[in-house]
Parts: C-alpha cells; sequence; structure tokens
C-alpha cells in the first residue's frame, strides 16, 4: 500500500518535472510555435514529468483496482 511518505517523496523528487511538463504543455495551448514550448534544458524536464505523471497514472490505476477487488462492508 502507497503511503503518505511515499506521496510525499513522489511529489518532492518529480513535483518541478510536472510542473515544466505542465508550462510546456500550457505554451502549446497559448498557440506558441513549438521551438518556444521549452528550452533545450528544460525538454529533460518535460521528458521526466511525463515519466512522472504516467508513473502515476499507474499507481492510481493499482489503487483503484485494490480498491474494487476488497471486499465491500454491508450495513445492516
Amino acid at each position: 500500500m502507497i503511503t503518505a511518505e511515499d506521496l510525499d517523496a513522489f511529489a518532492a523528487e518529480n513535483g518541478p518535472a510536472i510542473a515544466q511538463a505542465a508550462k510546456f504543455a500550457r505554451r502549446c495551448e497559448r498557440g506558441l510555435p513549438p521551438d518556444r514550448w521549452a528550452t533545450t534544458a528544460e525538454m529533460h524536464q518535460v521528458a521526466r514529468g511525463i515519466w512522472a505523471l504516467t508513473r502515476l497514472v499507474a499507481i492510481q490505476t493499482a489503487l483503484l483496482a485494490d480498491l474494487a477487488d476488497a471486499p465491500t462492508e454491508t450495513g445492516g
């Protein structure tokens, strides 16, 4: 099971990269030319951010599967 500490560590490690990926997407949405979405130096962070978000989706999927498989309580 994932703990609050695990989530805090994930956020601390990946937060800046996720923020850079979000900035990249906002620049795209604003209609800026692709060469202005990120600098060469920022592109590594964008890739790490995409990886982190993909990992986060996998974590959420696993948690939802665990919840779906958990026995439910039936009230009286």
